[in-house]
């Protein structure tokens, strides 16, 4: 039933909203099944629990092995470039640069202070 049938049947708008509400708030179904590794279905709660954790646990170790590479290409990334930034910067503009920055400060990235 459309809400354009259900308002002509109605007519009035209290009663419209409380039957609107009534269907909204209906219990949907849920589904309790989910497939194992070799695509079998699993119906059984205890089944299904012990699955989504083994699919978790993978999720969890596939991301721990990726963060630890992608820690590595980044450091060794940030090193090539300041050794690369390093070799192009003359004594005066790191003199000019140090005496810009505010006494007191935490250091930033590059680990440098002005005290």
């Amino acid at each position: 039933m459309t809400i354009e049938e259900l308002w002509q049947k109605i007519k009035t708008l209290k009663l419209f909203y409380h039957t609107l509400k009534k269907l909204r708030k209906q219990k949907k179904v849920k589904t309790v099944s989910i497939k194992n590794k070799a695509g079998a279905i699993l119906t059984k709660p205890k089944d299904v629990l012990d699955r989504w954790r083994e699919y978790f646990e993978e999720l969890q170790d596939e991301e721990i092995a990726n963060t630890s590479s992608s820690e590595n290409e980044t450091e060794k990334n940030d090193e090539r470039e300041a050794q690369e930034h390093a070799a192009n910067i003359t004594e005066e503009e790191f003199t000019e640069a140090l005496k810009k920055i505010k006494n007191g400060k935490s250091p930033g990235h590059d680990k440098i202070t002005a005290d």
